[in-house]
């Protein structure tokens, strides 16, 4: 008999009734700084209920069921150390598949949890995450050691899923989700949970709509129902012995649609919750000197950002995209201009401060587009006049960040 994959789903925790009496099961939860075993919850549903009910209804191969409680029962809240806490204890259990539906969008979570991420990509872990439901940068599901996912309600996507070998944002897949009403009683009780309704989960990673949480629980389409059917699907592979996350991705390539054509920039554009005008610093870089040397640069200025509080990131065609290192290719949407790819990674990173270093080639159209605040340059005469500070690529970093600090402030 194949050995059973042994899964985890890290969320708020899942009703007993729903899982088979064949199947291992066990639950935790986070507290006091530690992953303790707990009692299965019997008389209420959760989001990770109807999570783990998407899975149940997909999966075909023999699996031990973990769940792992991080979110808060009031709130649905949690916080960046619970979820290492979680993930850590999976890669301490043998765990070899875990679901996530929810994440950060903080950028500086990414220094606590890109090590564990890439430590249980090292053991063979795979991870499947949701993203965002604001379709926004969401940590770890934009890593590249994680299978990211994200919803979609088309026709298309009801019998396959679309996997995307490089997207533009880091979210791997586009599977189906539609609307779900789980319920535990055959008669549903009524109860006021009005204070409970479209709370956020982790920064608005997850929305969800509950009703009756006692007995019965609905869900909107949302990215968090999309994840557990591609992870059911990742488990089956397992099972067969395709364990290695290079051969998933392959045998995820090899299944899924053959249709490009469905991922569009208008696609993207429409999947973003909202849509902001640019109103943030900008600061061009322009240097004459090696890649490699320019790259250290921004690095090291990003780092200074990052010390004072600030989510800085950086627009470039110079450099492919690195979400953890927070640079961004602005270059993937070849069939539109320069401008509508820079508003849509904007609103995609919801940054605070945008450093841009760009080829020779589009200087002078960055210039028209923009209006930087800050200018970096060996090239005094080529920037001469205009309203944006110029200071001069001699200086080192610290002596430039405090001048454009004092001039931002």
């Amino acid at each position: 008999m194949t050995e059973a994959v042994k899964v985890a789903f890290i969320d708020d925790g899942i009703c007993e009734a729903f899982v088979d009496d064949d199947t291992v099961f066990e639950s935790y939860i986070v507290a006091d700084g530690s992953v303790q075993a707990c009692e299965h919850k019997k008389d209420i549903l959760t989001h990770g209920t109807i999570c783990y009910k998407v899975f149940k209804d997909r999966v075909g191969s023999r699996y031990d069921l973990s769940s792992v409680q991080i979110l808060d029962d009031r709130m649905y809240s949690t916080d960046i150390d619970s979820l290492i806490l979680a993930l850590k204890w999976c890669n301490q259990n043998s765990i070899k598949l875990i679901n996530l539906s929810l994440g950060t969008k903080i950028f500086f979570d990414i220094d606590k949890l890109l090590p564990i991420i890439n430590d249980l990509a090292e053991a063979g872990v795979i991870i499947v995450c949701a993203c965002n439901n604001s379709n926004t940068i969401t940590f770890p599901a934009c890593f590249e050691n994680v299978i990211g996912v994200r919803h979609d309600t088309a026709e298309i996507y009801k019998t396959n899923f679309l996997y995307l070998p490089n997207p533009y944002d880091k979210i791997d897949i586009i599977a189906y989700s539609e609307s779900m009403h789980v319920t535990l009683y055959e008669k549903d009780y009524s109860c006021d949970m009005n204070c409970f309704i479209n709370k956020d989960m982790a920064g608005n990673c997850n929305r969800f709509d509950i009703t009756n949480v006692s007995q019965s629980l609905s869900s909107s389409p949302c990215n968090s129902n999309a994840a557990p059917l591609i992870t059911a699907i990742i488990c089956n592979l397992i099972a067969e012995g395709i364990t290695d996350l290079k051969n998933i991705r392959s045998e995820l390539v090899r299944t899924s649609l053959k249709g490009e054509q469905l991922y569009t920039y208008e696609f993207c554009k429409s999947k973003l919750r909202s849509w902001k005008k640019m109103k943030v610093p900008i600061v061009l870089y322009d240097c004459e000197q090696d890649a490699d040397h320019s790259k250290e640069f921004i690095l090291e200025l990003l780092g200074k950002f990052k010390a004072d509080g600030y989510q800085a990131v950086c627009f470039t065609d110079l450099f492919e995209t690195d979400i953890a290192s927070h640079f961004f290719n602005i270059t993937y949407w070849k069939t539109v201009s320069l401008g509508d790819n820079i508003d849509l990674y904007f609103n995609f990173t919801d940054a605070d401060i945008i450093v841009m270093i760009l080829g020779k080639s589009r200087m002078d159209e960055i210039l028209e587009l923009t209006q930087p605040d800050v200018i970096i340059t060996e090239r005094q005469e080529y920037f001469s006049g205009g309203n944006s500070l110029l200071l001069y690529t001699k200086d080192c970093v610290l002596s430039i960040y405090n001048k454009m600090i004092g001039h931002l402030t």
